[in-house]
Protein backbone atom coordinates (compact mmCIF):
# COMPACT_ATOMS: atom_id res chain seq x y z
CA UNK A 1 0.00 0.00 0.00
CA UNK A 2 2.55 2.65 -1.03
CA UNK A 3 0.19 5.53 -1.67
CA UNK A 4 -0.77 5.54 2.39
CA UNK A 5 2.83 5.44 3.12
CA UNK A 6 2.78 8.71 4.53
CA UNK A 7 -0.27 8.71 6.08
CA UNK A 8 -1.39 8.05 9.61
CA UNK A 9 -4.28 5.59 11.29
CA UNK A 10 -5.86 4.99 13.84
CA UNK A 11 -7.30 1.75 15.28
CA UNK A 12 -9.44 0.19 18.15
CA UNK A 13 -8.85 -3.41 19.08
CA UNK A 14 -11.03 -5.17 21.16
CA UNK A 15 -11.63 -8.52 22.91
CA UNK A 16 -11.60 -11.37 20.25
CA UNK A 17 -12.56 -9.36 17.47
CA UNK A 18 -10.60 -6.69 15.84
CA UNK A 19 -10.41 -3.08 14.31
CA UNK A 20 -7.25 -3.13 12.01
CA UNK A 21 -5.58 -0.11 11.12
CA UNK A 22 -3.74 0.71 7.70
CA UNK A 23 -1.08 1.95 9.41
CA UNK A 24 2.70 2.93 7.21
CA UNK A 25 5.34 0.75 8.47
CA UNK A 26 3.90 -1.20 11.23
CA UNK A 27 4.36 -4.68 10.29
CA UNK A 28 1.90 -7.02 11.76
CA UNK A 29 4.96 -8.44 14.02
CA UNK A 30 4.55 -5.16 15.88
CA UNK A 31 0.71 -5.06 16.15
CA UNK A 32 -0.36 -4.35 20.17
CA UNK A 33 -2.49 -6.06 20.72
CA UNK A 34 -5.39 -5.12 23.29
CA UNK A 35 -7.80 -6.34 25.59
CA UNK A 36 -8.85 -3.80 27.59
CA UNK A 37 -11.17 -0.94 26.52
CA UNK A 38 -12.00 2.86 27.13
CA UNK A 39 -12.19 6.05 25.32
CA UNK A 40 -10.34 8.79 22.58
CA UNK A 41 -11.19 11.07 20.59
CA UNK A 42 -9.57 11.90 17.06
CA UNK A 43 -8.99 14.93 15.18
CA UNK A 44 -7.21 16.03 12.11
CA UNK A 45 -4.55 17.56 13.46
CA UNK A 46 -3.68 14.53 15.73
CA UNK A 47 -3.51 11.94 12.57
CA UNK A 48 0.26 14.33 12.29
CA UNK A 49 1.32 12.75 15.74
CA UNK A 50 2.01 9.29 13.98
CA UNK A 51 0.16 5.88 14.55
CA UNK A 52 -1.03 5.04 17.76
CA UNK A 53 -4.12 2.42 19.29
CA UNK A 54 -7.11 3.88 20.58
CA UNK A 55 -9.06 1.83 22.78
CA UNK A 56 -13.26 1.77 23.31
CA UNK A 57 -15.34 1.91 26.22
CA UNK A 58 -14.19 0.48 29.39
CA UNK A 59 -16.98 -2.76 29.67
CA UNK A 60 -15.66 -6.35 30.30
CA UNK A 61 -15.21 -8.60 26.93
CA UNK A 62 -18.52 -10.68 26.76
CA UNK A 63 -17.85 -14.64 26.48
CA UNK A 64 -21.07 -15.95 25.48
CA UNK A 65 -21.63 -19.57 26.43
CA UNK A 66 -21.49 -22.17 23.33
CA UNK A 67 -25.11 -23.78 22.30
CA UNK A 68 -24.32 -27.02 24.08
CA UNK A 69 -24.78 -24.81 27.69
CA UNK A 70 -28.36 -24.53 27.16
CA UNK A 71 -31.12 -26.53 26.55
CA UNK A 72 -32.09 -24.90 23.31
CA UNK A 73 -28.63 -26.38 22.61
CA UNK A 74 -29.63 -29.77 23.28
CA UNK A 75 -33.84 -29.57 22.74
CA UNK A 76 -35.15 -32.66 20.83
CA UNK A 77 -38.58 -32.10 20.31
CA UNK A 78 -38.62 -35.84 19.47
CA UNK A 79 -38.36 -36.66 23.30
CA UNK A 80 -40.67 -34.20 24.41
CA UNK A 81 -44.36 -36.21 25.40
CA UNK A 82 -47.05 -35.07 26.53
CA UNK A 83 -48.57 -36.50 29.48
CA UNK A 84 -51.21 -38.64 30.39
CA UNK A 85 -54.05 -36.70 30.06
CA UNK A 86 -52.81 -34.69 27.03
CA UNK A 87 -50.21 -32.25 28.95
CA UNK A 88 -52.49 -31.69 31.76
CA UNK A 89 -51.18 -34.52 33.94
CA UNK A 90 -52.98 -34.82 37.84
CA UNK A 91 -51.25 -32.71 40.32
CA UNK A 92 -49.51 -30.27 37.92
CA UNK A 93 -50.60 -27.29 36.58
CA UNK A 94 -49.47 -23.70 35.52
CA UNK A 95 -50.78 -19.68 36.82
CA UNK A 96 -49.83 -16.78 35.24
CA UNK A 97 -50.03 -13.21 35.91
CA UNK A 98 -50.40 -11.19 34.39
CA UNK A 99 -52.42 -12.26 31.84
CA UNK A 100 -51.85 -9.46 29.44
CA UNK A 101 -49.07 -6.99 28.02
CA UNK A 102 -48.93 -4.45 26.89
CA UNK A 103 -47.17 -3.55 23.25
CA UNK A 104 -43.81 -3.13 24.89
CA UNK A 105 -44.00 -6.61 26.33
CA UNK A 106 -43.17 -6.79 29.85
CA UNK A 107 -42.54 -9.55 33.48
CA UNK A 108 -45.00 -12.58 33.45
CA UNK A 109 -44.87 -14.50 37.06
CA UNK A 110 -45.15 -17.99 36.50
CA UNK A 111 -46.76 -20.33 39.55
CA UNK A 112 -46.67 -24.11 39.52
CA UNK A 113 -47.82 -26.83 41.49
CA UNK A 114 -46.87 -29.97 41.55
CA UNK A 115 -47.05 -33.63 43.77
CA UNK A 116 -44.06 -35.10 45.60
CA UNK A 117 -41.38 -34.56 42.70
CA UNK A 118 -39.68 -37.18 41.40
CA UNK A 119 -38.02 -35.80 38.75
CA UNK A 120 -36.74 -32.40 37.99
CA UNK A 121 -39.38 -29.78 36.63
CA UNK A 122 -38.74 -27.34 33.93
CA UNK A 123 -40.74 -24.27 32.56
CA UNK A 124 -40.47 -23.12 29.06
CA UNK A 125 -41.49 -20.19 27.46
CA UNK A 126 -43.42 -20.56 23.94
CA UNK A 127 -45.12 -18.00 21.20
CA UNK A 128 -49.01 -19.38 21.18
CA UNK A 129 -48.58 -20.69 17.55
CA UNK A 130 -45.57 -22.64 18.56
CA UNK A 131 -45.77 -26.57 18.45
CA UNK A 132 -44.38 -27.14 21.94
CA UNK A 133 -42.61 -30.60 20.70
CA UNK A 134 -41.43 -29.35 17.99
CA UNK A 135 -39.82 -26.05 18.62
CA UNK A 136 -37.41 -25.00 21.37
CA UNK A 137 -38.45 -22.68 24.21
CA UNK A 138 -37.97 -19.27 24.51
CA UNK A 139 -36.77 -18.96 27.85
CA UNK A 140 -36.58 -22.16 30.27
CA UNK A 141 -36.34 -22.18 34.08
CA UNK A 142 -35.48 -24.88 36.31
CA UNK A 143 -37.75 -26.33 39.29
CA UNK A 144 -36.43 -28.51 41.76
CA UNK A 145 -36.93 -29.09 45.52
CA UNK A 146 -34.44 -26.97 46.17
CA UNK A 147 -36.31 -24.02 43.93
CA UNK A 148 -37.29 -21.00 46.56
CA UNK A 149 -41.01 -20.18 46.60
CA UNK A 150 -43.08 -21.05 43.51
CA UNK A 151 -43.25 -18.19 40.98
CA UNK A 152 -40.37 -17.71 39.00
CA UNK A 153 -40.05 -14.60 36.58
CA UNK A 154 -39.99 -14.26 32.86
CA UNK A 155 -39.07 -11.08 31.03
CA UNK A 156 -40.49 -11.01 27.52
CA UNK A 157 -40.68 -8.51 24.57
CA UNK A 158 -43.40 -7.87 22.19
CA UNK A 159 -42.87 -10.87 19.51
CA UNK A 160 -45.76 -10.35 17.45
CA UNK A 161 -47.57 -12.98 18.88
CA UNK A 162 -49.28 -14.28 22.73
CA UNK A 163 -46.98 -16.52 25.15
CA UNK A 164 -47.88 -20.03 27.04
CA UNK A 165 -45.96 -21.48 29.49
CA UNK A 166 -45.24 -25.04 29.37
CA UNK A 167 -44.22 -27.48 32.01
CA UNK A 168 -42.00 -30.54 31.90
CA UNK A 169 -41.08 -33.58 33.80
CA UNK A 170 -37.59 -34.67 33.23
CA UNK A 171 -34.90 -33.95 30.66
CA UNK A 172 -33.18 -33.20 33.24
CA UNK A 173 -29.85 -34.94 34.71
CA UNK A 174 -27.40 -34.42 37.03
CA UNK A 175 -23.93 -34.21 36.00
CA UNK A 176 -22.44 -36.81 38.55
CA UNK A 177 -25.72 -39.03 37.40
CA UNK A 178 -24.54 -38.77 33.77
CA UNK A 179 -23.10 -41.34 32.20
CA UNK A 180 -19.55 -39.84 30.50
CA UNK A 181 -18.21 -36.36 30.76
CA UNK A 182 -20.79 -33.72 29.76
CA UNK A 183 -19.33 -31.17 27.12
CA UNK A 184 -21.10 -28.57 30.00
CA UNK A 185 -22.59 -27.45 32.54
CA UNK A 186 -25.72 -25.35 33.15
CA UNK A 187 -25.71 -22.90 36.23
CA UNK A 188 -29.16 -22.55 36.05
CA UNK A 189 -30.53 -20.05 38.60
CA UNK A 190 -32.82 -21.91 40.64
CA UNK A 191 -31.10 -24.44 41.60
CA UNK A 192 -28.34 -24.00 44.91
CA UNK A 193 -26.70 -26.83 43.23
CA UNK A 194 -25.89 -25.84 39.60
CA UNK A 195 -24.35 -29.16 38.93
CA UNK A 196 -26.82 -29.96 36.14
CA UNK A 197 -27.43 -31.13 32.95
CA UNK A 198 -30.06 -30.04 29.96
CA UNK A 199 -30.37 -32.83 28.41
CA UNK A 200 -32.91 -32.32 25.81
CA UNK A 201 -34.88 -35.33 26.82
CA UNK A 202 -36.73 -37.43 27.50
CA UNK A 203 -39.38 -34.87 28.59
CA UNK A 204 -42.93 -34.97 29.45
CA UNK A 205 -45.13 -32.23 29.34
CA UNK A 206 -47.25 -32.26 31.95
CA UNK A 207 -48.88 -29.01 32.42
CA UNK A 208 -49.58 -25.69 29.75
CA UNK A 209 -50.95 -22.10 31.40
CA UNK A 210 -53.25 -19.90 30.04
CA UNK A 211 -52.47 -17.68 27.52
CA UNK A 212 -50.74 -14.07 28.24
CA UNK A 213 -52.61 -11.99 26.12
CA UNK A 214 -50.07 -9.12 23.92
CA UNK A 215 -52.02 -5.81 22.65
CA UNK A 216 -50.61 -4.29 19.58
CA UNK A 217 -48.73 -7.33 17.51
CA UNK A 218 -47.97 -4.34 14.95
CA UNK A 219 -46.09 -2.01 17.28
CA UNK A 220 -42.83 -1.02 15.91
CA UNK A 221 -40.29 -2.91 17.65
CA UNK A 222 -36.51 -3.18 16.90
CA UNK A 223 -35.61 0.40 15.79
CA UNK A 224 -32.50 1.02 14.70
CA UNK A 225 -30.87 3.54 12.08
CA UNK A 226 -27.76 2.78 10.18
CA UNK A 227 -25.78 5.01 7.33
CA UNK A 228 -26.22 4.46 4.04
CA UNK A 229 -23.39 5.17 2.13
CA UNK A 230 -24.92 8.49 0.48
CA UNK A 231 -24.11 11.66 2.02
CA UNK A 232 -27.54 13.07 3.19
CA UNK A 233 -29.72 9.90 4.26
CA UNK A 234 -30.19 7.66 7.23
CA UNK A 235 -31.76 4.18 7.17
CA UNK A 236 -34.44 3.50 9.64
CA UNK A 237 -35.35 -0.12 9.93
CA UNK A 238 -37.74 -1.87 12.60
CA UNK A 239 -40.11 -4.72 12.33
CA UNK A 240 -43.46 -5.66 12.69
CA UNK A 241 -46.48 -8.39 12.41
CA UNK A 242 -47.16 -9.60 9.08
CA UNK A 243 -50.27 -8.49 8.60
CA UNK A 244 -48.88 -4.83 9.47
CA UNK A 245 -51.00 -1.77 8.64
CA UNK A 246 -49.00 0.43 6.21
CA UNK A 247 -45.79 1.89 7.79
CA UNK A 248 -44.19 5.46 7.65
CA UNK A 249 -41.50 7.13 9.07
CA UNK A 250 -42.57 10.85 10.14
CA UNK A 251 -40.18 13.95 10.74
CA UNK A 252 -41.17 16.77 12.80
CA UNK A 253 -39.61 19.92 12.10
CA UNK A 254 -38.85 22.37 14.37
CA UNK A 255 -41.88 24.23 13.94
CA UNK A 256 -44.07 21.69 14.31
CA UNK A 257 -45.48 20.36 11.03
CA UNK A 258 -44.64 16.47 10.09
CA UNK A 259 -43.52 15.28 7.42
CA UNK A 260 -43.83 11.52 6.22
CA UNK A 261 -41.39 9.21 4.42
CA UNK A 262 -42.73 6.43 2.49
CA UNK A 263 -41.47 2.98 3.62
CA UNK A 264 -39.71 0.37 1.00
CA UNK A 265 -42.03 -2.90 0.36
CA UNK A 266 -41.15 -5.19 3.99
CA UNK A 267 -38.86 -7.99 3.69
CA UNK A 268 -38.61 -11.16 5.55
CA UNK A 269 -37.75 -14.93 5.40
CA UNK A 270 -38.93 -18.50 5.71
CA UNK A 271 -37.63 -21.65 6.99
CA UNK A 272 -36.79 -22.96 3.58
CA UNK A 273 -34.10 -19.75 3.25
CA UNK A 274 -32.38 -21.30 6.19
CA UNK A 275 -29.73 -23.64 5.29
CA UNK A 276 -29.77 -26.30 8.21
CA UNK A 277 -30.57 -26.95 11.35
CA UNK A 278 -31.57 -25.37 14.76
CA UNK A 279 -32.89 -22.68 11.71
CA UNK A 280 -34.60 -25.04 10.05
CA UNK A 281 -36.07 -27.14 12.61
CA UNK A 282 -36.90 -26.29 16.13
CA UNK A 283 -35.01 -22.65 16.40
CA UNK A 284 -36.78 -21.22 13.34
CA UNK A 285 -40.01 -19.07 14.23
CA UNK A 286 -41.59 -16.20 11.48
CA UNK A 287 -39.27 -13.06 12.00
CA UNK A 288 -42.40 -10.33 10.73
CA UNK A 289 -42.18 -7.80 8.47
CA UNK A 290 -38.55 -6.17 8.72
CA UNK A 291 -39.07 -2.14 7.35
CA UNK A 292 -36.96 -0.13 6.20
CA UNK A 293 -36.94 3.57 4.83
CA UNK A 294 -34.19 5.64 3.68
CA UNK A 295 -34.53 9.59 5.05
CA UNK A 296 -33.10 11.84 2.71
CA UNK A 297 -31.54 14.85 2.11
CA UNK A 298 -30.54 15.72 5.73
CA UNK A 299 -27.91 18.34 6.04
CA UNK A 300 -24.93 17.82 7.42
CA UNK A 301 -24.56 17.56 11.19
CA UNK A 302 -28.40 18.54 11.11
CA UNK A 303 -30.51 17.13 14.33
CA UNK A 304 -33.79 15.07 12.93
CA UNK A 305 -36.84 14.22 15.30
CA UNK A 306 -38.34 10.88 13.81
CA UNK A 307 -41.18 7.88 14.98
CA UNK A 308 -42.02 4.85 12.78
CA UNK A 309 -45.46 2.91 12.91
CA UNK A 310 -48.94 3.83 11.59
CA UNK A 311 -51.92 5.22 13.70
CA UNK A 312 -53.81 1.43 13.00
CA UNK A 313 -50.45 -0.21 14.70
CA UNK A 314 -48.96 1.84 16.83
CA UNK A 315 -46.06 4.46 16.76
CA UNK A 316 -42.46 4.23 18.67
CA UNK A 317 -41.60 6.94 20.74
CA UNK A 318 -40.17 10.23 19.28
CA UNK A 319 -36.53 10.21 18.68
CA UNK A 320 -33.95 12.11 17.75
CA UNK A 321 -30.43 11.37 15.50
CA UNK A 322 -27.52 13.44 14.42
CA UNK A 323 -26.87 13.53 10.47
CA UNK A 324 -22.80 12.85 10.14
CA UNK A 325 -20.48 16.18 9.28
CA UNK A 326 -19.57 16.90 6.35
CA UNK A 327 -16.37 14.89 4.72
CA UNK A 328 -12.94 16.55 6.75
CA UNK A 329 -15.40 18.33 9.22
CA UNK A 330 -15.98 17.78 13.21
CA UNK A 331 -19.40 19.63 14.17
CA UNK A 332 -20.17 17.80 17.21
CA UNK A 333 -21.94 20.35 19.44
CA UNK A 334 -21.10 17.53 22.47
CA UNK A 335 -17.56 17.04 21.63
CA UNK A 336 -15.97 20.12 19.55
CA UNK A 337 -12.23 18.58 19.75
CA UNK A 338 -13.33 15.50 17.64
CA UNK A 339 -15.38 11.67 16.44
CA UNK A 340 -16.21 9.85 19.13
CA UNK A 341 -17.81 6.02 18.47
CA UNK A 342 -17.81 2.66 20.20
CA UNK A 343 -16.19 -0.36 18.80
CA UNK A 344 -17.02 -3.96 20.09
CA UNK A 345 -17.72 -7.44 18.87
CA UNK A 346 -19.45 -10.73 20.73
CA UNK A 347 -22.21 -8.83 22.13
CA UNK A 348 -25.13 -11.26 22.47
CA UNK A 349 -27.94 -10.15 25.10
CA UNK A 350 -28.65 -11.13 28.49
CA UNK A 351 -32.14 -10.65 30.39
CA UNK A 352 -32.19 -10.30 34.28
CA UNK A 353 -35.20 -12.26 35.49
CA UNK A 354 -35.14 -15.70 36.81
CA UNK A 355 -34.92 -17.78 33.30
CA UNK A 356 -32.22 -18.62 30.92
CA UNK A 357 -31.98 -17.90 27.18
CA UNK A 358 -29.85 -19.35 24.58
CA UNK A 359 -26.89 -16.45 24.77
CA UNK A 360 -27.02 -15.53 28.66
CA UNK A 361 -24.44 -12.47 28.34
CA UNK A 362 -24.39 -10.85 31.96
CA UNK A 363 -21.57 -8.30 30.45
CA UNK A 364 -23.39 -7.75 27.28
CA UNK A 365 -25.72 -5.65 29.46
CA UNK A 366 -23.30 -4.26 30.93
CA UNK A 367 -22.31 -3.25 28.07
CA UNK A 368 -25.62 -1.45 26.20
CA UNK A 369 -25.86 -0.04 29.49
CA UNK A 370 -22.32 1.73 29.62
CA UNK A 371 -22.46 2.64 26.07
CA UNK A 372 -26.54 4.06 26.79
CA UNK A 373 -24.96 6.56 29.41
CA UNK A 374 -22.57 8.70 27.02
CA UNK A 375 -25.46 7.80 23.84
CA UNK A 376 -25.72 11.71 23.81
CA UNK A 377 -21.92 12.34 23.72
CA UNK A 378 -21.03 9.39 21.04
CA UNK A 379 -21.26 9.35 17.11
CA UNK A 380 -22.46 5.83 16.45
CA UNK A 381 -21.53 2.30 16.96
CA UNK A 382 -19.42 -0.64 14.99
CA UNK A 383 -20.19 -3.69 15.94
CA UNK A 384 -17.64 -5.89 14.41
CA UNK A 385 -18.84 -9.27 14.01
CA UNK A 386 -20.64 -12.02 16.44
CA UNK A 387 -24.14 -9.68 16.45
CA UNK A 388 -27.02 -11.52 18.21
CA UNK A 389 -25.26 -15.47 18.85
CA UNK A 390 -28.41 -16.40 17.84
CA UNK A 391 -27.35 -19.20 16.33
CA UNK A 392 -30.42 -20.48 14.47
CA UNK A 393 -32.83 -19.61 17.10
CA UNK A 394 -34.82 -17.14 15.93
CA UNK A 395 -36.08 -15.60 19.40
CA UNK A 396 -32.62 -14.37 19.78
CA UNK A 397 -32.74 -11.64 17.33
CA UNK A 398 -36.08 -10.33 19.08
CA UNK A 399 -34.09 -10.77 22.74
CA UNK A 400 -31.32 -8.82 21.19
CA UNK A 401 -33.03 -6.25 19.31
CA UNK A 402 -34.63 -5.34 22.03
CA UNK A 403 -31.85 -4.97 24.28
CA UNK A 404 -29.84 -2.00 21.32
CA UNK A 405 -32.79 -0.50 20.51
CA UNK A 406 -32.71 2.84 23.38
CA UNK A 407 -29.27 3.31 21.40
CA UNK A 408 -29.81 1.90 17.85
CA UNK A 409 -32.65 4.05 17.27
CA UNK A 410 -30.46 7.05 18.20
CA UNK A 411 -27.29 6.81 16.79
CA UNK A 412 -26.11 4.85 13.76
CA UNK A 413 -25.31 0.84 14.72
CA UNK A 414 -23.16 -0.56 11.79
CA UNK A 415 -21.78 -3.97 11.60
CA UNK A 416 -19.87 -6.38 10.22
CA UNK A 417 -20.61 -10.13 9.58
CA UNK A 418 -19.05 -12.50 11.79
CA UNK A 419 -18.94 -16.29 12.08
CA UNK A 420 -21.97 -17.12 14.14
CA UNK A 421 -24.02 -15.10 11.55
CA UNK A 422 -22.51 -16.65 8.23
CA UNK A 423 -20.33 -19.42 8.80
CA UNK A 424 -22.10 -22.92 7.32
CA UNK A 425 -20.78 -25.69 5.20
CA UNK A 426 -21.30 -25.50 1.17
CA UNK A 427 -22.91 -22.07 1.60
CA UNK A 428 -20.73 -19.71 0.29
CA UNK A 429 -18.78 -18.85 3.75
CA UNK A 430 -15.06 -19.73 2.85
CA UNK A 431 -15.28 -21.19 6.58
CA UNK A 432 -17.02 -24.66 6.96
CA UNK A 433 -18.00 -24.74 10.03
CA UNK A 434 -21.72 -24.57 11.48
CA UNK A 435 -20.98 -21.29 13.33
CA UNK A 436 -24.05 -20.13 12.11
CA UNK A 437 -26.54 -22.72 13.61
CA UNK A 438 -28.20 -22.87 9.70
CA UNK A 439 -28.69 -19.09 9.42
CA UNK A 440 -26.06 -18.52 7.11
CA UNK A 441 -26.43 -14.82 7.05
CA UNK A 442 -30.09 -14.90 6.12
CA UNK A 443 -31.25 -13.38 9.29
CA UNK A 444 -28.54 -11.21 9.52
CA UNK A 445 -28.72 -9.38 5.74
CA UNK A 446 -32.65 -8.89 6.52
CA UNK A 447 -32.23 -6.62 9.73
CA UNK A 448 -28.95 -4.87 9.11
CA UNK A 449 -28.96 -4.22 5.23
CA UNK A 450 -25.53 -2.24 5.32
CA UNK A 451 -24.03 -0.33 2.45
CA UNK A 452 -23.38 -2.66 -0.62
CA UNK A 453 -19.99 -1.97 -2.24
CA UNK A 454 -19.35 0.94 -4.33
CA UNK A 455 -19.73 0.35 -8.44
CA UNK A 456 -17.26 0.39 -10.81
CA UNK A 457 -17.75 4.26 -10.74
CA UNK A 458 -17.20 4.90 -6.86
CA UNK A 459 -20.96 5.82 -6.34
CA UNK A 460 -22.72 4.29 -3.34
CA UNK A 461 -25.33 2.20 -4.47
CA UNK A 462 -27.63 2.56 -1.46
CA UNK A 463 -28.62 -0.67 0.35
CA UNK A 464 -30.84 -3.43 -0.75
CA UNK A 465 -33.82 -3.84 1.01
CA UNK A 466 -35.39 -6.78 -1.25
CA UNK A 467 -36.29 -10.40 0.51
CA UNK A 468 -32.84 -12.25 1.47
CA UNK A 469 -32.38 -15.44 1.05
CA UNK A 470 -29.53 -18.15 0.78
CA UNK A 471 -29.73 -18.24 -2.89
CA UNK A 472 -29.47 -14.77 -3.18
CA UNK A 473 -26.20 -14.50 -3.76
CA UNK A 474 -25.79 -11.03 -4.79
CA UNK A 475 -27.24 -9.76 -1.30
CA UNK A 476 -23.91 -11.46 0.16
CA UNK A 477 -21.80 -9.22 -0.40
CA UNK A 478 -21.09 -7.49 3.38
CA UNK A 479 -18.02 -5.61 2.90
CA UNK A 480 -18.53 -1.42 2.36
CA UNK A 481 -17.39 1.44 3.36
CA UNK A 482 -18.52 5.22 5.26
CA UNK A 483 -17.39 8.29 6.40
CA UNK A 484 -17.77 10.14 9.26
CA UNK A 485 -16.25 14.04 9.55
CA UNK A 486 -12.68 13.25 9.13
CA UNK A 487 -12.63 9.32 9.89
CA UNK A 488 -12.93 6.51 6.88
CA UNK A 489 -14.45 3.57 8.04
CA UNK A 490 -13.79 0.35 5.53
CA UNK A 491 -15.40 -2.86 6.53
CA UNK A 492 -14.38 -6.14 5.09
CA UNK A 493 -16.12 -10.15 5.77
CA UNK A 494 -13.41 -12.80 6.68
CA UNK A 495 -15.88 -14.94 6.34
CA UNK A 496 -16.12 -14.19 2.25
CA UNK A 497 -12.82 -14.82 -0.28
CA UNK A 498 -10.80 -12.19 0.36
CA UNK A 499 -10.02 -11.85 -3.35
CA UNK A 500 -13.88 -11.11 -3.97
CA UNK A 501 -13.37 -8.21 -2.05
CA UNK A 502 -9.93 -6.88 -3.08
CA UNK A 503 -11.09 -5.16 -6.41
CA UNK A 504 -13.43 -2.64 -3.84
CA UNK A 505 -11.10 -2.24 -1.10
CA UNK A 506 -8.32 -1.32 -3.38
CA UNK A 507 -10.86 1.21 -5.12
CA UNK A 508 -12.28 2.58 -1.93
CA UNK A 509 -8.77 3.61 -0.37
CA UNK A 510 -7.73 5.09 -3.98
CA UNK A 511 -10.67 7.64 -3.75
CA UNK A 512 -10.01 8.47 0.03
CA UNK A 513 -8.47 12.36 0.30
CA UNK A 514 -6.47 12.46 2.72
CA UNK A 515 -6.33 15.67 3.35
CA UNK A 516 -10.35 15.61 4.33
CA UNK A 517 -10.31 12.19 5.96
CA UNK A 518 -6.49 11.32 7.02
CA UNK A 519 -7.68 8.82 9.59
CA UNK A 520 -8.66 5.43 7.86
CA UNK A 521 -9.49 2.63 10.08
CA UNK A 522 -10.81 -1.34 8.66
CA UNK A 523 -13.22 -2.94 10.71
CA UNK A 524 -13.28 -7.09 11.01
CA UNK A 525 -14.20 -9.68 12.82
CA UNK A 526 -11.56 -12.21 11.63
CA UNK A 527 -11.38 -15.82 12.74
CA UNK A 528 -7.45 -15.65 13.31
CA UNK A 529 -4.88 -13.00 12.16
CA UNK A 530 -4.26 -15.21 9.07
CA UNK A 531 -7.37 -13.29 7.60
CA UNK A 532 -5.77 -10.17 8.86
CA UNK A 533 -2.75 -10.71 7.11
CA UNK A 534 -3.39 -12.01 3.78
CA UNK A 535 -6.17 -8.78 3.30
CA UNK A 536 -2.84 -6.76 4.56
CA UNK A 537 -0.40 -8.18 2.28
CA UNK A 538 -2.89 -8.14 -0.52
CA UNK A 539 -3.15 -4.05 0.02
Amino acid sequence: MPALSRQRSVVCLVGPSLLAALVAGLPLSERRDSSFLGSRRTTGDEAERGPFWVPCFNFPRVAPSGEEDHVLGTFHPSKIHHGSDGGAQSGFSLRVSPTRLGAAGGDVSVQWSAPALHAPLWIGAFLANDNITETAPLKFALITRFARGNALRFSLPNMRDDFVFALFEGGVTRVSEASGQPNSRIHAKDWEDSDVLLNGGPATLVATSPLVRVAGRHQPTGVHIALTGVAGEMLVSWTTGNAAPRQVVQIRRQGGEIEEVAVDPATSYNRADMCGPPATSAGFRPPGHLQHARIVGIPAAAMVTYRVGSDAGGWSPWRDFRAPPANGAVTHALQPEGVSFVAFGDLGQFSADDATQLCQCPASRRTTDGILASVAATDFVLHVGDISYARGYASEWDFFMQQIEPIAARIPWMTSIGNHERDWPASGSVVGLTDSGGECGVAYRARFPMPPPTNTSGEPQGPKFRRVSRGAASDDSPWYSFDWGPVHILVYSTEHAIQAQLPFMRSDLARVDRTATPWIIVAVSPQSGTALASATNSL
